[in-house]
């Protein structure tokens, strides 16, 4: 009997450590990030330059595209968005031109803008601030952009759910070698995006945002 107790005991410890140790072993993260596509149809890029310190010129890029994932959980996000800068509008041809050329954007050496972040802040839920860089002229640099509007709408039915995000930046656009018409034209862009982007479909179930964990395939 005595060695049934000690055979007992001794399995009981064994037991014991083994789940210690599973306990222990740090396990795969769950990303609860819901992640969506930008629709290219809705979401507008523009920029604001004044002149004079007065008069504001104003343009926008008909063509963008992109990615978001937003996990409030992890205060953790993606925002990627490409931008065509061959697409560009302006007021009339003259500033069109202006902007087209070598001293601006030059969209037939540089034909794409991109804008690239890793981290989202959020504040009760919703994000306030993108960490990222963009890349213009072929020049990349941290700017950080501000977010003034954010709503989800739920998926009805088979509608999948639609976010909105609406953030702006001010860079200076001598840093992306941008020296056209200085100083006549200033320094200083403001920068707007406003993006409308649609859940990720799990299984061909849309209104549904894909999650995955870190690790699996």
């Amino acid at each position: 009997m005595r060695k049934q107790i000690q055979a007992s005991l001794v399995l009981m410890t064994a037991l014991s450590l083994s789940a210690v140790a599973d306990e222990a072993t740090p396990q795969p993260r769950r990303d609860t990030a819901e992640h969506y596509t930008i629709d290219s149809t809705r979401t507008v890029v523009s920029f604001e330059v004044r002149s004079f310190g007065t008069f504001k010129h104003r343009g926008l890029f008909r063509n963008s595209s992109g990615s978001v994932s937003l996990d409030p959980q992890a205060d953790a996000g993606t925002f990627n968005v490409v931008i065509d800068a061959r697409s560009v509008q302006a007021g009339n041809d003259t500033e069109l031109r202006i902007m087209r050329g070598a001293g601006f954007l030059n969209v037939e050496k540089f034909p794409e803008i991109s804008y690239n972040a890793e981290h989202v802040s959020f504040y009760d839920g919703e994000p306030i601030r993108v960490e990222g860089e963009l890349t213009l002229r072929g020049v990349t640099r941290s700017v950080p952009l501000m977010v003034s509007g954010y709503y989800c709408a739920p998926s009805v039915d088979w509608n999948p759910r639609r976010c909105m995000m609406d953030a702006t930046a001010i860079f200076r656009r001598s840093l992306f070698g941008m020296t056209g018409s200085t100083p006549l034209a200033g320094d200083k862009v403001r920068l707007a995006i406003h993006a409308e982007a649609t859940a990720d479909a799990i299984d061909g179930t849309p209104g549904t945002t894909k999650k995955t964990a870190v690790g699996e395939n």
